[in-house]
């Protein structure tokens, strides 16, 4: 079912997505639906408040990476400053319509993995140690 602001203010109102807590009194969690859902833009998280103009911004189509579910995001970039050409993720965005992202997948944008250099050593014992194993379970939940 798409969402819409008026929708998404609807279910604000009557507590259907929990924002509330009965006082009147609006509890936010910084989750980061209302900017997703605003219509003209003019709400924005407060990440993104005075660091770039929306018109600025390129949109890069992505798959978020921090669980299995594989929502479909986008990266809006931009170069980082006038000296430094290369790219900075300042925001990500999503098919408001169709699906929520949860707070890692709206928030968990500015990790990097540029300046990781690889050890051998730990390589080869992960190589190592796939190749001594029967099976091998893939899973996004941590089992104790």
């Amino acid at each position: 079912m798409p969402k819409d602001a008026y929708a998404m203010w609807n279910k604000l109102n009557k507590s259907v997505i929990g924002l509330t807590n009965g006082t009147d009194v609006l509890d936010c969690t910084s989750c980061g639906e209302c900017a997703s859902v605003c219509p003209v833009g003019a709400l924005v998280d407060t990440q993104f408040l005075y660091k770039s103009n929306a018109w600025e911004l390129t949109s890069i189509p992505a798959t978020c990476g921090h669980c299995s579910a594989g929502c479909q995001i986008s990266y809006d970039v931009k170069h980082t400053s006038v000296h430094n050409p290369d790219e900075k993720i300042y925001r990500v965005m999503n098919e408001w319509n169709y699906v929520s992202l949860c707070g890692a997948g709206r928030y968990g944008f500015d990790y990097e993995n540029r300046d990781v250099l690889k050890d051998e050593n730990a390589f080869a014992n992960a190589v190592a140690a796939f190749k001594k194993a029967d099976t091998i379970k893939f899973t996004s939940h941590y089992y104790k």
